[in-house]
């Protein structure tokens, strides 16, 4: 939102939020390349903020964890192969198997994260 030349914005405003609500704040003002005060003010006057490279963003980001994804279930598929071919459960192979699963877990959490940033986290309603 561009300031009038004679504009004065004399009024300072604050507020509480929580955690969650903050970082919800900052991902939005990094997303849409603004200040926390530009984000409200563009909010509270009902302007339409358009973002023209977000959704190939998102797209690309997405395209690179399934590939990731894809990856981890390669690996497990191949130590399941070599287990049920009579390999031996090694301290290695569990080792292995541990952090596969672990790089599963983190994975899911950031498509976790991106899909809240993107959607919502299904908690906060406005009416």
């Amino acid at each position: 939102m561009n300031k009038g030349r004679n504009d004065h914005r004399e009024h300072k405003l604050s507020f509480r939020v929580t955690d969650s609500e903050m970082k919800q704040i900052e991902n939005k003002c990094r997303l849409y390349g603004m200040s926390v005060s530009e984000l409200v003010r563009w909010s509270l006057f009902e302007k339409k903020i358009t973002i023209h490279s977000y959704e190939e963003d998102m797209t690309d980001h997405l395209k690179k964890i399934l590939g990731e994804l894809g990856h981890i279930g390669n690996n497990l598929n191949q130590t399941a192969r070599y287990l049920n071919s009579g390999g031996i459960l090694t301290g290695e192979v569990l080792r292995e198997v541990r952090g596969m699963i672990t790089k599963l877990h983190m994975t899911g959490e950031k498509l976790t994260a991106q899909f809240e940033e993107h959607y919502g986290n299904g908690k906060t309603h406005i009416k």
